[in-house]
């Protein structure tokens, strides 16, 4: 027989919503379940904000790899990269304000900086679209300014401003 285990008082579900944009109701779900698992495994009465934030990044982007063995050099160029990316979002006034850092693995991610938005957008500026580009690079600029050399650890980060830039172009007529 599976205990219930409550919402602990000081919740902040607004804040929790903006931490969640795009998550399916499924995910949503997930997202609770796992929160309570990690209270539960915790032997803790409620469910806590810092358990929900640990579970949606699991439900985001997978299971945190704390076993990988990741050398000192992968791990600075990892570190100096995420903040390359935090600096960038925190200096440009359009981007969505900066939440969190992490350089801990998380499926095939060596690390992320997360946003959160302080509202649901309908549309999308010039202005915004712009500013989430210059997000995506500011991680392979910092490789290459602290490293001179550069990684594919940037992968991701050229397909989400490649896919921004496209439709910018092709379906919003920004270009």
């Amino acid at each position: 027989h599976a205990k219930k285990i409550k919402m602990g008082e000081g919740i902040d579900f607004e804040r929790l919503a903006r931490q969640t944009p795009m998550f399916s109701g499924a995910e949503l779900e997930a997202l609770i379940n796992e929160a309570a698992i990690s209270a539960s495994m915790a032997a803790k009465d409620c469910v806590e904000m810092i358990d929900l934030e640990e579970a949606r990044d699991k439900v985001r982007w997978g299971r945190a790899k704390k076993s990988r063995v990741v050398d000192e050099h992968d791990k600075s160029m990892t570190a100096y990269h995420e903040a390359g990316h935090a600096l960038v979002q925190y200096m440009l006034k359009e981007a969505d304000p900066l939440h969190k850092v992490s350089i801990i693995p998380r499926g095939p991610y060596g690390g992320a900086t997360f946003a959160l938005p302080e509202k649901d957008r309908m549309y999308y500026s010039k202005k915004y679209c712009v500013a989430q580009m210059q997000v995506c690079f500011g991680g392979r600029i910092a490789e290459e300014i602290f490293f001179e050399d550069i990684t594919s650890g940037a992968s991701s980060d050229i397909m989400q401003a490649t896919s921004m830039a496209k439709e910018m172009v092709v379906s919003w007529g920004m270009g």
